[in-house]
């Protein structure tokens, strides 16, 4: 996979993300089965992305049709956030989406 890149990301991104990513997770926690560690120096955003993917991956885990709806969930909370349409989050500094 690549990373195709929409701007620049600044530091209010990453705040705005982070905030966007501990009120998703604290909405939707009795649809995770794994506990995100919300310190302060957790990477929730990557947590949660991680969790999604592990669930959608895993075709017999009982939360794996709820998994689908969450991603697509998430992903546009992440685009509105960002204020970016098709944005998938922050990666090497950059606000972008992945490409096959």
């Amino acid at each position: 996979m690549a990373w195709s890149t929409i701007r620049r990301a600044t530091d209010e991104d990453n705040e705005r993300l982070e905030a966007a990513a501990r009120r998703f997770i604290a909405r939707h926690e009795t649809d995770l089965p794994y506990v995100i560690m919300d310190g302060p120096n957790d990477d929730v955003v990557n947590e949660l992305d991680n969790q999604l993917y592990q669930l959608i991956t895993d075709y017999h885990h009982p939360l794996h049709g709820r998994a689908l709806q969450l991603r697509r969930l998430w992903r546009k909370v992440v685009a509105r956030t960002l204020g970016a349409p098709g944005a998938e989050g922050i990666a090497y500094g950059h606000v972008g989406f992945h490409v096959d």
